[in-house]
């Protein structure tokens, strides 16, 4: 009974986040067309969040012991009408994509952008509920961090994603985020949407993604700092190192600046919760379909971030992603302007050449 309760919560808790997400998403364009569909839009909108209100009380309360079969059918009811809703709004507004790229001639909405999705806030209650549900999917949320685990994937060349989704760009990214695989091997679904809702649970706010504007412009995203750091097992040790130390910044020829990662959320769109659709996770060359993004105007250059290879596990290594509030102590860091020299911790030991008798 309990486990099936977290399964529902699990699905309320992505489709609340998707329901909201879409609503707020109706009425982010500035053209004056757009702009009188948004007050019909915000008028159905409200219709839609007392239905998102009784799903969400009855979340609660199935997660407090009550009736689960009652519940049940009410979030049922409740979110399949939100669901319908919304696809009519977006069919009749013809909303959508992405609401941060703007074609010549429109307005591009000032400097004070509305982030990409809304906020949601989580009780006790959900945010308990939240962490027995991701856990089905490898993410631990823990009090002050989240914990997903994945894989190295590229050591070497430049890259514009320093860890991608299920389906993202991996030929672009140092780390592969695959989260616990089902008993066929297939990644869990809505690894993107679960880590999201698990930033939101920790206190965190998403901001604004990256803004292309006409003419060729661009304003940084914006959003709140978080932290990365990396695990990783190695003779029979943890080794804990933050993410920027495994990216070069080859404009300044040192490793990348300490503190940069910031929170943006990306946004939904009808479809669902864009990265997941993407594959886009952590990003170092911005885009505004990331989870997290870089608090540098050089992100976006494609050319400016490369893989650190002396200091990335070897290919296929498992290894763990941790988004905290605060920084993490590394077991191991390396001088900023010397790839190879580690100032904390053992270095990496060399395999056994052939014919030294390391080998069989």
């Amino acid at each position: 009974m309990a486990e099936n309760r977290f399964r529902v919560m699990d699905g309320v808790i992505v489709a609340l986040l998707g329901a909201v997400g879409v609503v707020g998403l109706l009425a982010r364009s500035s053209s004056e067309e757009a702009r009188r569909a948004a007050v019909q839009a915000l008028a159905e909108a409200r219709t839609l969040a007392g239905s998102a209100e009784a799903a969400r009380a009855a979340a609660e309360k199935a997660a407090a012991g009550g009736d689960l079969r009652a519940d049940f059918d009410l979030l049922a009811s409740n979110l399949g009408d939100v669901q319908r809703q919304i696809k009519e709004i977006a069919d009749q507004q013809n909303f959508g994509g992405n609401p941060f790229g703007f074609q010549p001639g429109q307005d591009p909405g000032g400097l004070d952008a509305p982030p990409g999705q809304p906020v949601l806030e989580f009780t006790p209650e959900l945010v308990e509920s939240l962490r027995k549900a991701v856990a089905a999917k490898g993410i631990v949320l823990g009090e002050d961090r989240v914990t997903i685990p994945g894989r190295t994937i590229l050591r070497q060349g430049a890259i514009e994603f320093f860890a991608v989704f299920p389906g993202g760009k991996a030929h672009e990214a140092i780390f592969s985020l695959t989260g616990t695989p089902d008993e066929e091997g297939n990644p869990p679904s809505g690894l993107g949407a679960s880590l999201n809702s698990c930033l939101m649970a920790l206190g965190l706010r998403p901001g604004t993604p990256i803004r292309l504007l006409p003419g060729g412009r661009t304003i940084p995203a914006k959003g709140s700092p978080v932290h990365l750091s990396v695990e990783w097992e190695e003779e029979g040790k943890v080794v804990r190192v933050r993410a920027e130390d495994l990216l070069w910044d080859r404009e300044r020829n040192r490793s990348m600046d300490s503190g940069k990662w910031i929170y943006v959320g990306s946004f939904f769109d009808p479809e669902g919760y864009v990265p997941d659709l993407t594959g886009d996770a952590v990003a170092c060359y911005s885009v505004p379909t990331c989870v997290i993004d870089l608090d540098d105007p050089r992100a976006a250059n494609d050319q400016i971030f490369i893989a650190c290879g002396p200091r990335i596990p070897a290919d296929g290594t498992p290894v763990r992603l941790i988004l905290s509030r605060t920084p993490l102590e590394p077991t191991r860091a390396w001088d900023p302007e010397e790839p190879s020299r580690v100032t904390l911790g053992d270095p990496p030991k060399a395999p056994p050449e052939e014919g030294t008798g390391g080998g069989k």
